[in-house]
Protein backbone atom coordinates (compact mmCIF):
# COMPACT_ATOMS: atom_id res chain seq x y z
CA UNK A 1 0.00 0.00 0.00
CA UNK A 2 2.64 2.58 0.66
CA UNK A 3 4.39 1.94 -2.88
CA UNK A 4 0.60 2.21 -4.53
CA UNK A 5 1.00 5.62 -2.38
CA UNK A 6 3.80 6.69 -3.78
CA UNK A 7 5.87 6.27 -1.12
CA UNK A 8 9.90 5.05 -1.76
CA UNK A 9 11.27 2.25 0.59
CA UNK A 10 14.67 1.09 1.84
CA UNK A 11 15.99 -1.00 4.46
CA UNK A 12 19.08 -0.84 6.50
CA UNK A 13 20.60 -3.66 8.06
CA UNK A 14 23.41 -4.35 10.86
CA UNK A 15 24.03 -7.60 10.42
CA UNK A 16 26.70 -7.83 12.44
CA UNK A 17 27.40 -11.48 12.27
CA UNK A 18 29.38 -10.66 9.15
CA UNK A 19 32.04 -8.93 11.22
CA UNK A 20 31.85 -11.44 13.93
CA UNK A 21 32.57 -14.29 11.45
CA UNK A 22 29.76 -16.03 11.74
CA UNK A 23 28.05 -15.38 8.43
CA UNK A 24 29.77 -14.69 5.02
CA UNK A 25 28.47 -11.47 3.09
CA UNK A 26 27.40 -14.09 0.32
CA UNK A 27 25.07 -15.45 2.69
CA UNK A 28 23.91 -12.50 3.84
CA UNK A 29 23.01 -11.68 0.59
CA UNK A 30 21.48 -14.50 -0.40
CA UNK A 31 18.77 -13.90 2.85
CA UNK A 32 18.37 -10.64 1.53
CA UNK A 33 17.41 -12.31 -1.83
CA UNK A 34 15.11 -14.43 -0.15
CA UNK A 35 13.71 -11.81 1.49
CA UNK A 36 12.91 -9.76 -1.12
CA UNK A 37 11.36 -12.96 -3.08
CA UNK A 38 9.08 -13.07 -0.62
CA UNK A 39 8.48 -9.01 -0.10
CA UNK A 40 7.61 -9.05 -3.70
CA UNK A 41 9.54 -7.92 -6.54
CA UNK A 42 10.03 -3.78 -6.57
CA UNK A 43 8.37 -3.56 -3.00
CA UNK A 44 11.87 -2.67 -2.07
CA UNK A 45 13.64 0.35 -3.89
CA UNK A 46 17.53 -0.46 -2.52
CA UNK A 47 19.12 -2.25 0.63
CA UNK A 48 21.81 -0.93 2.24
CA UNK A 49 23.72 -2.82 5.23
CA UNK A 50 26.49 -2.19 7.73
CA UNK A 51 28.74 -5.51 8.57
CA UNK A 52 30.99 -4.05 11.13
CA UNK A 53 30.69 -5.84 14.43
CA UNK A 54 29.81 -3.51 16.79
CA UNK A 55 32.73 -2.80 18.59
CA UNK A 56 34.27 -1.69 15.63
CA UNK A 57 34.11 1.89 14.68
CA UNK A 58 31.85 2.51 11.98
CA UNK A 59 30.01 5.57 10.53
CA UNK A 60 28.05 2.99 8.55
CA UNK A 61 26.67 1.40 11.50
CA UNK A 62 23.19 2.45 12.62
CA UNK A 63 22.33 5.08 14.95
CA UNK A 64 25.23 6.86 12.84
CA UNK A 65 22.73 8.22 9.62
CA UNK A 66 25.89 8.38 7.10
CA UNK A 67 24.14 5.54 5.07
CA UNK A 68 20.59 7.90 4.90
CA UNK A 69 22.79 10.92 4.09
CA UNK A 70 23.41 9.04 0.49
CA UNK A 71 19.88 8.84 -0.23
CA UNK A 72 18.66 12.47 -1.22
CA UNK A 73 21.39 12.49 -4.01
CA UNK A 74 21.07 8.71 -5.00
CA UNK A 75 17.43 8.52 -4.91
CA UNK A 76 16.29 12.21 -5.09
CA UNK A 77 13.76 12.33 -1.79
CA UNK A 78 13.72 14.67 1.18
CA UNK A 79 15.06 13.45 4.38
CA UNK A 80 12.95 16.22 6.33
CA UNK A 81 9.48 14.88 5.05
CA UNK A 82 10.85 11.06 5.18
CA UNK A 83 9.58 8.45 7.77
CA UNK A 84 12.10 5.88 9.39
CA UNK A 85 10.69 3.30 10.70
CA UNK A 86 12.30 0.47 13.15
CA UNK A 87 12.02 -1.89 15.97
CA UNK A 88 15.10 -0.92 17.88
CA UNK A 89 16.31 2.47 19.73
CA UNK A 90 19.37 2.37 17.51
CA UNK A 91 16.81 2.97 14.59
CA UNK A 92 14.78 5.75 16.15
CA UNK A 93 17.94 7.16 16.96
CA UNK A 94 19.40 7.05 13.59
CA UNK A 95 16.12 8.47 11.90
CA UNK A 96 16.56 11.34 14.15
CA UNK A 97 19.87 11.89 12.96
CA UNK A 98 19.26 11.76 9.65
CA UNK A 99 16.15 14.22 10.20
CA UNK A 100 13.59 11.98 9.66
CA UNK A 101 10.34 11.44 11.39
CA UNK A 102 10.62 8.14 13.21
CA UNK A 103 7.52 5.46 13.76
CA UNK A 104 8.48 2.71 16.45
CA UNK A 105 7.01 -0.60 15.79
CA UNK A 106 5.48 -2.65 18.54
CA UNK A 107 6.95 -5.99 16.59
CA UNK A 108 10.29 -7.99 17.54
CA UNK A 109 11.86 -5.67 19.86
CA UNK A 110 10.38 -2.84 19.46
CA UNK A 111 8.05 -3.60 21.93
CA UNK A 112 11.09 -4.07 24.52
CA UNK A 113 12.32 -0.79 23.88
CA UNK A 114 11.14 1.69 26.23
CA UNK A 115 13.89 4.54 25.76
CA UNK A 116 13.32 4.72 21.86
CA UNK A 117 10.95 7.94 21.90
CA UNK A 118 10.22 7.97 18.81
Amino acid sequence: MLKEAGYKKYHHHNPSRIGRGKLTEAQYRAVEAEILSQIGPGLVDATYFCPDAPWEPSTRRKPLPAWCWRLPDAHNIDLAGSFFVGDKTSDIECGRNAGTHTILVQTGYGSQQDDALP
